[in-house]
């Protein structure tokens, strides 16, 4: 038996990880300060709390996981070396579980992202046509399984295929489309896809209709970078394009409102009022997507989802953007941090955000008060260092079964406030908090 000397809480946490500073974190390049109470962006230090030191994207993955009821890593995946107690965000996007490939899934795909699942579709819809002779099935599916798009700029080229029947010659005719759509033609894989969306086979149709959309999205992605690489102004940008991308979508759901491509057509309309620099629809669209309870639209996973959000809506966000509860938490707690001054020497802690502009945000967050109590409290302990009136704002709720991570989030502050006092309780405190941290990174 070890005997433990009554120490501090906060130099408490810090003796049990010490233990792990041999291995830092699961990203050897990047070194995190090892403390809990940040309020500045520590890159390799993200953690299971929720503070103004975490990556955004952590703390906006930690609020999905609790709304919709999702881990941040797969519980029964293997997990090599030491547990991850601090660690950057590229290690909680590699344990994060991969979703199959799917149009749309990740913010700056290559558009051969889709050709697999486009070419499982494709030979599955002709085997289900039974009005196309075996023969040209056969040949049409071995037309498109030896199709390989490139995605760098040549030219593609599919097989050209004759087919007698007309939903045969339908097919032939979406297998030259995509060949246009890969090889970066779009205006005449537009016009091509337009002409196939009467088709007689229902897939070639519906999947022609989609792929309209598709490419007038893709012509008008080309407009989006300048000569360096960076993205240019949404005025600067083919807002031409960026609008037919738009009506293509919203005329594939108005006709397939439950189709095979629904979900990835509503998350591409996010992508649309990005490129079109409409920050209030954006803000709309995920609004719509935070309130579903399915999976997300367009994206492979939480993940994907907190990347993307991450760099349309939240990066650059102003005090008013945006207004989901969730995002609005996000960017507060960014906006609690310090900064680093121009040329990265010292750092400015004069333009956080204050007591009275947080109280303003009240209605925004009806329905999610803990959250908001929270928000107050981290405010308070960060900015104004009140760390009494922490204490009076999170109540003790540390012996529970199973903490989400917003409550695990305001026990741990509340345990810091205690430390902070020199409460001599904090100790005991600290170790009620082990039997309810049973969530990935908790109880590490």
């Amino acid at each position: 038996m070890v005997k433990v000397t009554p120490v501090r809480a906060g130099f408490l946490v810090l003796a049990l990880v010490a233990g792990a500073v041999a291995w830092a974190c699961a990203d050897p390049e990047v070194s995190p300060t090892w403390a809990l109470a940040k309020d500045y962006y520590d890159t390799g230090g993200s953690s299971a709390v929720l503070t103004p030191g975490n990556d955004t994207r952590v703390n906006l993955l930690l609020l999905l996981a609790d709304r919709r009821g999702e881990a941040v890593r797969d519980p029964a995946a293997p997990h090599e070396g030491p547990p991850l107690v601090l660690f950057p965000w590229a290690a909680m996007s590699r344990a994060a579980p991969q979703a199959p490939e799917s149009a749309g899934q990740d913010w700056e795909p290559s558009r051969c992202q889709s050709n697999r699942a486009g070419a499982a579709g494709f030979i599955a819809a002709l085997e289900a046509n039974a009005r196309i002779p075996q023969e040209e099935r056969q040949r049409l599916a071995a037309a498109r399984t030896s199709f390989v798009p490139n995605c760098a700029g040549e030219a593609v080229a599919a097989e050209a295929v004759a087919a007698r029947t007309p939903a045969g010659r339908a097919f032939a005719a979406y297998l030259a489309a995509a060949a246009d759509f890969y090889g970066g033609r779009f205006p005449e894989a537009r016009t091509a896809f337009a002409a196939l969306t009467q088709a007689p086979d229902p897939w070639v149709r519906e999947t022609a209709l989609y792929m309209v959309a598709r490419s007038e999205l893709n012509r008008a992605l080309l407009s989006i970078l300048d000569e360096y690489g960076w993205f240019v102004e949404p005025e600067r940008r083919d807002l031409a394009a960026v609008a037919a991308a738009g009506a293509g979508l919203q005329s594939y759901l108005r006709a397939y409102p439950n189709g095979r491509y629904a979900s990835s057509a509503r998350g591409l309309t996010r992508r649309v009022a990005w490129l079109a620099g409409d920050r209030q629809a954006l803000a709309a669209a995920v609004d719509a997507q935070l309130a579903g309870r399915g999976a997300f639209d367009g994206r492979a996973d939480s993940v994907a989802f907190a990347n993307e959000v991450d760099s349309t809506l939240i990066a650059g966000a102003t005090p008013a953007a945006p207004r989901n509860p969730l995002l609005l938490a996000v960017v507060d707690l960014q906006r609690l941090r310090c900064e680093s001054e121009a040329g990265g020497i010292g750092v400015v802690c004069d333009r956080r955000i204050s007591r009275e502009e947080l109280e303003r945000q009240a209605p925004h967050f009806a329905g999610e008060e803990a959250l908001f109590e929270y928000l107050r409290a981290s405010e308070a302990f960060y900015v104004r260092r009140e760390p009494r009136e922490v204490i009076s704002l999170i109540p003790d709720a540390a012996r529970q079964g199973r903490f989400t991570y917003l409550q695990f989030s305001r026990q741990v502050l509340r345990g810091l406030a205690l430390d902070a006092v020199g409460d001599p309780n904090a100790r005991a405190f600290w170790l009620s908090l082990f039997d309810g941290a049973v969530q990935p990174y908790q109880r590490e």
